[in-house]
């Protein structure tokens, strides 16, 4: 390029140095491309003569500079070049750059363009790339009528969804709202309704939101949907809790597609567990879980990169709060064997204490005894004095006992109680030494 410059030449002589003589659409050679666009960046009058036969190399090089006046003719050019099968993608890993097009003048040739139904499919989805990386939105309208449209073909249906939720005035992303409601037969993927609720979230209240999320038809499948679930879920506050929050206790198991959503939404109901609505959302939400023998915490993070369960083991009311709730959730006479999972879950040894004068202070015959004695159970170390007095302590109480040493009546005497614990104790540190043995071998 450099010598070619150094030497003037004419115009002439430079396209026969770069354009194959036997390509009837005299194109540049593509080991030259390179070459003819830093040429097209020093010389106008290469430029313009690129820009009819190669469009395309102004944008993907780094060479060529787009002046402002030329810029809605290389649209047109690229359009054309696109209609008549003849642009080259730019080489593996570089970028299209269809951001270098922005002008104030292309809403026209862009809306002519998506409205022509004799063009392209191809063509139509190239001049909408075109409104979404220079930021077009006066082809935001006409994306809506391509979206709505039955008769357009699927995949440029959801290229016009995808460009209005990029650029489309709040009118026309509004539109999109039937594609919410009333999906398409043909969106197997879910990409029409997730391009739709990318352009619309933002324009529902927090309710119809959430009434909005089903589950996709292919769970497996990561798509436009997919996208928009995440958008969402980073872009929640605290505002969606108390609706969030009982959409959460609604999906139980199916809420697994939108586990970043559930994540910002627990994160945020943690700390207002204050409010009755979430409390008892929260709780229907572990209940769930735990039923489906899933630990309901552990695989959720915050922002930051914690998990969920580590987050609840550190705010001792709310924790507490959440278990308790969970434990008047169960109905009577259902089993209480999942509450053992509810103890490992949301039970530190810390809170033995708490939770067997709650159990204590619950009076004679209660149903929510069993529940917490299942609870109990769950944590509860034979071995560890601190644990050991406070029951003993409530000795008198058979449940007290039961979730303690795995009694089911009371002691009648207080040597009886005192040889039960030395026994517990025995059992404990048995097992305790057995543990080390193995764990000796192993190493």
């Amino acid at each position: 390029a450099e010598w070619v410059r150094n030497r003037n030449l004419p115009l002439a002589q430079i396209r026969s140095l770069l354009i194959n003589g036997a390509d009837p659409r005299q194109r540049v050679v593509p080991q030259l491309r390179q070459v003819a666009a830093w040429l097209a960046a020093e010389r106008p009058d290469v430029f313009e003569a690129l820009i009819t036969t190669d469009p395309d190399l102004v944008l993907w090089s780094d060479a060529a500079r787009l002046p402002l006046a030329q810029r809605v003719a290389v649209a047109r050019a690229l359009l054309n070049a696109s209609t008549e099968a003849r642009l080259v993608e730019p080489p593996w890993g570089v970028p299209r750059r269809l951001d270098r097009l922005r002008h104030p003048d292309l809403t026209g040739l862009l809306t002519d363009t998506v409205r022509d139904r004799g063009l392209p499919e191809r063509t139509r989805t190239l001049a909408f790339d075109i409104a979404r990386a220079c930021e077009t939105r006066g082809v935001g309208a006409s994306g809506a009528d391509v979206a709505l449209d039955p008769q357009e073909p699927f995949a440029l249906r959801i290229t016009a969804a995808r460009a209005v939720s990029v650029i489309g005035e709040p009118s026309a992303r509004e539109r999109l709202l039937p594609l919410l409601t009333d999906p398409s037969p043909e969106d197997e993927d879910d990409n029409l309704r997730g391009a739709a609720l990318l352009a619309t979230w933002r324009h529902l209240n927090p309710t119809a939101l959430f009434s909005g999320l089903t589950v996709p038809r292919r769970p497996n499948h990561y798509g436009i949907y997919d996208v928009a679930l995440r958008q969402i879920a980073d872009e929640l506050t605290i505002v969606y809790v108390v609706p969030g929050a009982a959409w959460l206790a609604s999906q139980g198991q199916s809420s697994a597609y939108a586990k970043h959503i559930a994540e910002r939404i627990l994160e945020f109901a943690i700390d207002t567990l204050d409010q009755p609505q979430v409390c008892e959302s929260v709780s229907r939400y572990t209940w769930r879980r735990l039923v489906a023998h899933e630990r309901p915490f552990e695989d959720l993070m915050t922002r930051d990169g914690r998990r969920l369960s580590d987050v609840l083991r550190s705010k001792e009311e709310a924790r507490r709060t959440v278990l308790t709730a969970v434990v008047e959730t169960t109905a009577e006479g259902e089993s209480v064997s999942w509450l053992r999972a509810a103890g490992e879950a949301l039970l530190t040894p810390a809170d033995i204490p708490w939770a067997v004068h709650h159990l204590a202070a619950l009076p004679a015959g209660d149903a929510r005894r069993a529940r917490w004695v299942a609870v109990i159970r769950a944590v509860f170390k034979p071995g560890n004095a601190d644990q050991l007095s406070v029951a003993f302590a409530q000795r008198e109480d058979a449940d007290v006992c039961d979730a303690a040493w795995g009694l089911t009546s009371q002691h009648e005497t207080v040597e009886q109680a005192l040889l039960a614990l030395e026994q517990a104790r025995a059992r404990f540190a048995r097992r305790e030494a057995v543990s080390e043995r193995q764990a000796g071998r192993r190493r």
